[in-house]
């Protein structure tokens, strides 16, 4: 929606720029936790390369280990888990600052009004959408030639197995519901002799 008032253009700048930085941040997050195929994260391997330098067999072959090596790799560990506290710190700042950027807007109310849903990739796919009928608060799915009415916890399933994604996202701004009819209830008779 756009607006010509600042203050509304400042906090939507805001919100841009902290969600960058929630998404740099969790991307560093994923490098640090990221998990090799032996199930191993940085971490795991710093603390399994240290226990490994300690151990009987490196001692049996005669190598020796630099105490400093060892204090060198308990240090990095020390500093993964101090960056990921961090970074979980800043993630749930940043996540409370978006979430409540706008509460104070909360005299202009907008629900929403349709869904438009796909799933598959960029260059095909299928398409369906809800919408709420306003006067009985049911959503209806319209697919193809299908139309059902769906339990809210269909439209609104974010679980990892749903492939499906909103594509698009339709409101109505409070005291305008009135005047949306999503579904034309009343049956013109005789409409086709009518336009002839």
């Amino acid at each position: 929606m756009d607006t010509d008032d600042q203050s509304i253009v400042n906090k939507r700048e805001s919100v841009f720029h902290w969600r960058r930085e929630l998404e740099s941040l969790k991307k560093r997050k994923a490098v640090l936790t990221k998990v090799d195929d032996m199930g191993l994260g940085p971490k795991d391997v710093l603390e399994s390369t240290r226990q490994f330098l300690q151990s009987n067999i490196i001692n049996q072959v005669g190598v020796l280990v630099d105490e400093n090596t060892l204090q060198i790799l308990e240090h990095e560990q020390q500093k993964i888990d101090k960056e990921l506290a961090e970074i979980n710190s800043k993630v749930e700042s940043l996540e409370s600052l978006i979430s409540k950027q706008f509460a104070d807007l909360k005299s202009i109310g907008y629900s929403i009004f349709a869904i438009f849903i796909h799933r598959g990739e960029a260059s095909y796919g299928h398409y369906w959408i809800y919408i709420k009928d306003p006067e009985t608060g049911m959503f209806r799915k319209y697919n193809d030639e299908i139309v059902s009415e769906v339990p809210m916890e269909e439209v609104f399933d974010f679980s990892t197995s749903n492939r499906a994604t909103p594509y698009y996202l339709a409101f109505v701004k409070d005291g305008f519901k009135d005047e949306i009819e999503p579904v034309k209830r009343e049956i013109i008779e005789n409409l086709v002799d009518s336009l002839d």
